[in-house]
C-alpha cells in the first residue's frame, strides 16, 4: 500500500523504429544479416524467436548498393547477389535462387526515412493517497447462488447508511473466464445503482438486486 501523502508520478517512453521484414526465408534472411543494416532482425529457422542482426551500419549498407550499381551510361543491369536454395529447388513464392538486392535496397530506403530514436517523458503529475474512513465500507460482496460473489468497490462517500441499509452508487467488478490461460480477466468496472441493500456485517449483501447491461464486448478466449 502507498504512504499516505502526495506523490509525484511521470511516465517515460523509448521509442524504437522497427523495419519490415524482407520477403525471404529464415536462414538466407540470417544469412543476409551480415549486409542489412544494425537493427533488423533474421527470425530462427528453429522458430527460436528473433535475434538482432549484426550487419554494418546504414551508410555501408547504401555503399554496397553502389557498388553492385552499373558504371553511369553503361546501360548494364546491376550486379545482383543471389542465394541457391540448398534443396536445389523452389521455395514456394520465392524460386530457386532468393536475390536480396531487393530486400537490402527496402532496408535502407526504411532506415533511412524512418524516425530516429525518440525518448519521451510525461510532465510531473501530483497524486494523493488518503486513508479509508473505518466507519465506512469499502467494498460489498454479492454473493450468487452458484457460489462465489461478485465485488462491489468505490464505496467511501458514495453511499448512505440507514442502519443496516445502504444505497448509493459502486463500481460492479467482472472477472471472466479464459479458456487459453485457464484463469479470470478483468473486465473494466461498470457503475451500479445500490437500492436498499442489506448488509448487517458491513461486507456481505443479504438482499439486494443489480440490474445492469453494460454492453462490454467479450474476448474471443471467453467459453460459451
Amino acid at each position: 500500500m502507498q504512504t499516505l501523502g502526495n506523490h509525484n508520478v511521470m511516465v517515460e517512453a523509448d521509442v524504437l523504429p522497427e523495419p519490415t521484414k524482407p520477403n525471404l526465408t529464415g536462414s538466407v534472411t540470417k544469412a543476409l544479416g551480415s549486409l542489412m543494416p544494425s537493427g533488423l532482425t533474421a527470425n530462427e529457422p528453429s522458430g527460436g524467436g528473433a535475434t538482432p542482426a549484426t550487419g554494418p551500419n546504414l551508410a555501408e549498407a547504401q555503399s554496397l548498393l553502389n557498388t553492385l550499381s552499373p558504371p553511369a551510361g553503361s546501360n548494364l543491369p546491376p550486379l545482383k547477389i543471389g542465394l541457391l536454395s540448398g534443396s536445389n529447388h523452389s521455395v514456394q513464392g520465392l524460386g530457386a535462387v532468393q536475390y536480396v538486392n531487393g530486400a537490402l535496397k527496402q532496408a535502407v530506403a526504411q532506415l533511412g526515412n524512418s524516425l530516429p530514436d525518440q525518448h519521451v517523458a510525461s510532465n510531473t503529475k501530483v497524486y494523493e493517497v488518503v486513508a479509508s474512513d473505518p466507519t465506512k465500507p469499502c467494498k460489498f460482496l454479492f454473493q450468487v447462488q452458484s457460489g462465489g460473489a461478485f465485488e462491489i468497490s468505490g464505496l467511501q462517500n458514495h453511499v448512505t447508511q440507514t442502519g443496516s441499509t445502504y444505497s448509493g452508487t459502486g463500481n460492479l467488478i467482472i472477472h471472466m473466464a479464459n479458456s487459453g490461460s485457464g484463469g479470470y480477466d478483468q473486465y473494466p468496472t461498470v457503475p451500479i445503482q445500490l437500492k436498499n441493500w442489506s448488509v448487517p456485517d458491513g461486507l456481505h449483501v443479504q438482499t439486494g438486486s443489480i440490474d445492469v447491461s453494460p454492453n462490454i464486448p467479450l474476448a474471443a478466449s471467453v467459453p460459451d
